[in-house]
């Protein structure tokens, strides 16, 4: 092939083709004729196991995770909730009044003569209950503060019924203690709404 002289001496311009006649034809394109086309399941394949790794590496980590907290707490204090309520009574007392009356009985010539058996007036007693609403004073357990040991740390939680001092259980079923507190919470919160 030869080249035109003028074109020689002209420095190539990279962002223009080639024209046709400097093409070069010899060049066989054997990648994309003589193999078949793996890449699309190749990609399938490669993504499935990538996929696989990582359920399998979430899986160990939450059974991982799950047998931590199922180590056990020690039960260090326990303290019990106490508030002051007001409790309703009614107290009820006899009241005994008296007042003067005048006497039926009394006339002109009774008074003239004899005073005392027959008075002018008279005493009337009369006895009536009276009750009150009185309200007392009452110290009532609202629960519990239990303070309990897991690994170095100290931590504190409440619960309506508390477990046993020094005891040794899992931080699972303390934590059911508490649960039972928060569905009584608002059960009494729900209560208190109406």
């Amino acid at each position: 092939m030869k080249q035109d002289p003028r074109r020689a001496r002209q420095k190539r311009n990279y962002d223009e083709p080639l024209p046709r006649d400097e093409m070069d034809d010899s060049y066989q394109d054997q990648n994309s004729y003589s193999q078949p086309r793996r890449r699309p399941w190749m990609k399938i394949l490669i993504f499935l196991i990538v996929l696989i790794a990582i359920v399998l590496a979430v899986k160990s980590y939450l059974n991982h995770k799950s047998v931590e907290v199922s180590e056990n707490v020690t039960i260090v204090a326990v303290t019990p909730i106490e508030s002051t309520i007001l409790i309703p009574h009614e107290e009820c007392h006899n009241e005994t009044t008296s007042k003067l009356v005048k006497n039926k009985n009394a006339t002109f010539f009774n008074n003239l003569f004899d005073s005392k058996k027959n008075p002018k007036y008279i005493q009337q007693n009369s006895t009536k209950r009276v009750c009150q609403t009185v309200n007392a004073e009452s110290q009532v357990t609202n629960g519990y503060v239990v303070k309990y040991q897991f690994g170095n740390y100290i931590e504190s939680m409440n619960v309506v019924t508390p477990p046993p001092l020094n005891a040794v259980i899992p931080l699972t079923e303390l934590q059911k203690y508490q649960q039972q507190t928060l569905v009584n919470n608002v059960a009494s919160d729900a209560v208190s709404n109406k």
